[in-house]
């Protein structure tokens, strides 16, 4: 299948800069597993936040930040997990 429409370049930004909402951000994961294009685009915007990151000062963690990170990570392992496997039953796209 050839993909023959693409979200627009802001929206693709928003993806990398983690600022869709829920049904967007699907949307977009979802066209990213088949798009070659929009990888490279996302990528591309990934690496260039990631050098803008690298060059800003360290910021302070209020106290207890780690502990509360892992904990949410922790909650979210299971639910994803589990729908991850009924999705791939399902043929759907794996985000």
């Amino acid at each position: 299948m050839t993909i023959q429409h693409h979200p627009s370049d802001e929206t693709m930004a928003a993806y990398a800069g983690g600022t869709l909402d829920t049904a967007r951000r699907l949307v977009v994961a979802s066209h990213l597993e088949r798009c070659d294009i929009c990888r490279h685009f996302v990528r591309g915007g990934e690496e260039i936040a990631a050098a803008l990151m690298d060059s800003m000062a360290p910021a302070e963690m209020s106290a207890g930040a780690l502990a509360r990170t892992l904990a949410r990570l922790e909650g979210a392992g299971d639910s994803r997990t589990a729908a991850a496997g009924s999705q791939s039953e399902l043929g759907l796209p794996a985000c």
